[in-house]
């Protein structure tokens, strides 16, 4: 009897060590500082950097010419299987607009977004402009903190708020891409010998600015209306292509126009 308890006891102890040994760690779960779990549209973000890298690879991570660029992200989102053609070109044109965004709020307004629409969509793109937030974490910390906004207000419609959602999971996806860049090859994000940490930044988050508004335009070019509607499960349509490849687009455009 007392060796059939020892056995048991024994049984029981190899048990509870492998169990210790094998349970996942907590830290297993935790996000990763560009990840915002509450965002619905977090996955976007990663979207986009795995477009980014296929197309920056393709390329050599070398000064391209705009159109080159284009073409290589209607291509990428070809392959990636996109369910709509018209959204990827819509987004290719959208690019030639980069640097026009004021332009875009007329149509936003017959595309059917509010005032507060319009609003949180400035409110992302002026934390580019913020010299205050001189690092990565600081910037993804202040994203966050918007998206928490967007989700709590009201006024916001449902499918611009998905776009702004969206397009600020592409900013903390991109610029924990682009900021790992330009430890490794500063030269691809313009940073030249000598710069500061902050100076550094502020190219880092240039770029960024670029994946963002491409976003932006490249849904709202496309038209608004259910954007991303079905999710990723069911392949991007429509305004989330254009999103998709604006942000794609813009994101190689302002690293590496030539």
């Amino acid at each position: 009897m007392k060796i059939i308890r020892f056995v048991l006891a024994a049984i029981l102890l190899l048990s509870f060590a492998y169990a210790q040994i094998a349970r996942p760690r907590n830290q297993d779960f935790d996000p990763k500082p560009q990840e915002n779990p509450k965002n619905p549209f977090d996955f976007f973000g990663q979207m986009h950097n795995d477009g980014v890298k296929e197309i920056g690879d393709l390329l050599g991570w070398r000064r391209s010419p705009k159109d080159t660029i284009y073409d290589k992200t209607v291509w990428y989102m070809t392959k990636e299987g996109s369910k709509d053609y018209a959204g990827i070109y819509a987004a290719r044109k959208a690019l030639f607009q980069a640097n026009d965004m004021p332009s875009m709020d007329s149509m936003m307004v017959r595309q059917g977004a509010s005032k507060m629409d319009i609003l949180y969509l400035k409110k992302l793109l002026a934390l580019f402009d913020n010299t205050s937030l001189a690092s990565k974490s600081a910037f993804i910390a202040e994203v966050k903190k918007l998206e928490d906004q967007v989700m709590a207000e009201p006024g916001i419609t449902t499918d611009m708020g998905n776009l702004i959602l969206a397009s600020a999971s592409v900013a903390r996806y991109s610029v924990e891409f682009w900021d790992g860049m330009a430890q490794t090859n500063p030269g691809v994000v313009g940073i030249s010998a000598g710069s500061t940490s902050g100076e550094s930044f502020a190219k880092v988050k240039d770029v960024v600015k670029g994946d963002v508004k491409g976003a932006i335009k490249g849904a709202i070019v496309t038209g608004i209306t259910g954007f991303l509607g079905g999710g990723p499960a069911g392949g991007l349509a429509g305004a989330g292509a254009g999103a998709l490849g604006g942000a794609i687009g813009g994101s190689i455009a302002a690293a590496l126009f030539d």
